[in-house]
């Protein structure tokens, strides 16, 4: 169900703060573009490529108000990876920390830059690097809390930049497909997956919605959510295109998110599959 508006200036920030988390239920909040936010049962709170100015026609949304407890990068540094999002998180909440690729984390802590930047480094103890296991139980860096992700695989083996991943939180899984242009990267991701989907965020248009149908086929989750279509030409259009199609799977379910992203899912796993089996 929509998370509720909560009293007050009309801030994402707020919200999520102000928004509990239940037993056996996941948040799930859009700030805008590929930024992604979750907020677990243990009220932490974990943000995935933030960016610093969000949506378009006058949003006044972004994530610099978002307080969390780990920031995440899926993306390789460059035009996606928004170094000035991080430094100004990194600076607001000195408990935050960072996780990313091994170049990813050079980028933050102002290593090997290509050019001058303003931005201030982040400090290295607190940004860690994936490098030889692409998975994070995040207790292993000092966050208390049931919640791993796992980078999946493209067709070779390889894990690209955009990652797409899976994650689990204590009982609770989150397929995010960020690229997946053909049915090669389809069959992979459907292959590394062996558990019980119960939400796939799907991210318009770097994943193609022509293989949509045969990912949700083989994975069945509970809910299908795009996102990341806010700046593009006929947005909405889009994501309704992708709805329309993900109910096409028998027991998929679709959300959409409102215009102004001032709400968020907060998933059940029991009441959903209950409800999918009435």
């Amino acid at each position: 169900m929509p998370a509720q508006p909560v009293p007050g200036p009309r801030s994402l920030g707020a919200l999520i703060s102000r928004t509990k988390i239940p037993a056996n239920t996941l948040g799930i909040f859009w700030p805008g573009e590929t930024t992604l936010v979750l907020k677990s049962v243990q009220q932490r709170v974990y943000m995935f490529d933030p960016t610093s100015t969000i949506g378009t026609g006058g949003s006044r949304l972004g994530t610099i108000d978002i307080r969390p407890d780990l920031v995440f990068s899926s993306v390789a540094p460059g035009a996606r990876l928004d170094l000035s999002a991080m430094t100004h998180l990194a600076s607001a909440f000195p408990d935050t920390l960072f996780v990313g690729s091994p170049t990813s984390r050079d980028a933050m802590i102002g290593r090997h830059a290509h050019e001058p930047t303003d931005e201030i480094p982040i400090d290295p103890a607190r940004v860690h690097a994936l490098e030889h296991d692409l998975r994070l139980d995040v207790r292993k860096i000092g966050v208390s809390d049931t919640f791993r992700i796992h980078i999946l695989p493209g067709p070779a083996g390889s894990a690209a930049q955009p990652w797409n991943m899976l994650l689990s939180f204590a009982g609770i899984h989150v397929c995010v497909i960020q690229h997946l242009p053909d049915g090669d990267h389809c069959q992979a991701v459907a292959n590394a997956v062996r558990r019980q989907i119960d939400v796939v965020l799907w991210a318009l248009p770097g994943a193609q919605i022509a293989v949509a149908g045969d990912l949700l086929q083989a994975l069945r989750p509970g809910y299908a959510i795009p996102f990341a279509y806010d700046r593009l030409p006929s947005g909405r259009e889009l994501a309704r295109q992708f709805r329309d199609l993900a109910a096409q799977t028998p027991g998929v379910k679709t959300y959409l998110f409102a215009e102004d992203y001032m709400e968020g899912l907060l998933y059940s796993r029991r009441i959903s599959r209950k409800s999918r089996l009435d």
